[in-house]
């Protein structure tokens, strides 16, 4: 008797082993993996009233029949002090989560002397949406004033190729050493990652 449950229990653990090697996908889907970035808005840091960059942006709406289509962007940025590399960078994640935002999921604080360089490394799509205001090497960013109409963005985060799927509010800021913690730039977008098909 005990023989026989042992070797039903081992063919039922088989039989869901087949079908698991049997199908197209060759990962079980979890809440982790690669992903596509849904982006929904972006606007200036509600917590601060008087910034030196301000951006009004409108976003394209996400077709889930052809996600690897870029997101399209119309609006403008507006900036009246140069953006270098002697500025501080920080980058917050707000994570949704019981219908409400659980503020400060993650939190960096990129190195001293490295607050454009950064900014640009870790999100390469910024500087499309500053157009000619923009130079990479050494990295500034002149003050001044761009549109950008329907203009196609691809959002990707090349050193964090793999992300916990869900709703997220992020902050990028750039602010000066050791003066004031008023930022001279602080935009906010909410995005929703979803898994890569």
């Amino acid at each position: 008797m005990a023989v026989r449950r042992l070797v039903y229990h081992y063919s039922n653990v088989v039989i869901v082993l087949l079908a698991l090697s049997c199908s197209e996908e060759r990962y079980i889907k979890s809440a982790v993996g690669p992903y596509i970035v849904v982006l929904k808005n972006v606007y200036n840091c509600e917590a601060y009233e008087q910034l030196a960059w301000s951006i009004k942006a409108r976003i394209s709406h996400f077709k889930p029949a052809h996600p690897f289509e870029p997101t399209r962007i119309t609006g403008n940025v507006t900036g009246t002090v140069p953006l270098d590399d002697s500025l501080v960078s920080s980058f917050i994640l707000d994570r949704r989560s019981n219908n409400q935002w659980k503020e400060n999921a993650l939190v960096i604080n990129f190195p001293k002397g490295t607050g454009c360089s950064s900014i640009f490394v870790n999100g390469p799509y910024i500087a499309s949406l500053l157009g000619d205001l923009y130079s990479p090497s050494p990295c500034k960013v002149q003050p001044g004033f761009h549109t950008f109409a329907d203009m196609p963005v691809k959002i990707q985060h090349p050193n964090v190729p793999v992300f916990a799927y869900g709703e997220y509010r992020l902050h990028f800021l750039l602010s000066n050493i050791g003066k004031t913690h008023e930022p001279l730039l602080c935009y906010s977008g909410e995005v929703n990652l979803i898994p890569k098909p």
